[in-house]
């Protein structure tokens, strides 16, 4: 018996590999000939993030920093690159990229997956990203309120059924890691 409360995961509708077995670089390469170059780069954008690569630390991070938040060093001089989305990889049913692009299912709609975090660093952290609707970053979302809000609820909303259902309602995990205060009942 384990010594943790583990609250198993979903099993991807019955799947036991990716759909695709390849790489992001290799889904691209299996588009039709007759594929628009407007569908190209579309998938392309989608697939790869823009990062900067840190000089002093290696961390790669958005394309929009002017220092790295892993330790500060400036990033005036580094040049744009290009890392696999692992979060399109998940939609698009990709294996791998540098490492398997394994998911750790919660949820499953027809526009939304909720996922354990690759780095969780706490016994619950989930992600949640849309299927429907390629969003680069969250600025998309608030450049244009109306729409943006209406999104933000529905991912929102997945993650907290998510919670609640497979999280809050685990008698195991609630007693090993919920700390509540005095007189408040998990059941609240």
């Amino acid at each position: 018996a384990s010594a943790f409360a583990h609250v198993p995961q979903l099993m991807s509708a019955g799947l036991d590999a990716a759909p695709f077995a390849g790489t992001p670089d290799e889904l691209l390469d299996a588009l039709p000939a007759d594929a628009s170059d407007a569908a190209r780069a579309a998938l392309r954008a989608q697939l790869k993030n823009k990062v900067r690569k840190c000089a002093a630390c290696g961390k790669a991070v958005a394309f929009t920093m002017d220092a790295c938040n892993g330790c500060g060093a400036s990033l005036a001089d580094v040049p744009v690159t290009y890392t696999n989305n692992v979060f399109t990889g998940f939609i698009h049913g990709v294996a791998r990229g540098p490492f398997p692009f394994t998911v750790s299912l919660r949820a499953q709609t027809p526009d939304t997956l909720v996922f354990d975090d690759l780095l969780a660093l706490t016994p619950m952290h989930v992600n949640v990203v849309p299927t429907d609707v390629y969003v680069p970053d969250v600025r998309h979302v608030l450049v244009d309120a109306a729409r943006g809000a209406p999104l933000v609820e529905r991912l929102y909303a997945a993650c907290v059924r998510v919670v609640d259902e497979q999280f809050a309602r685990d008698a195991a995990f609630v007693a090993q890691h919920v700390r509540l205060p005095a007189g408040v009942d998990a059941a609240d």
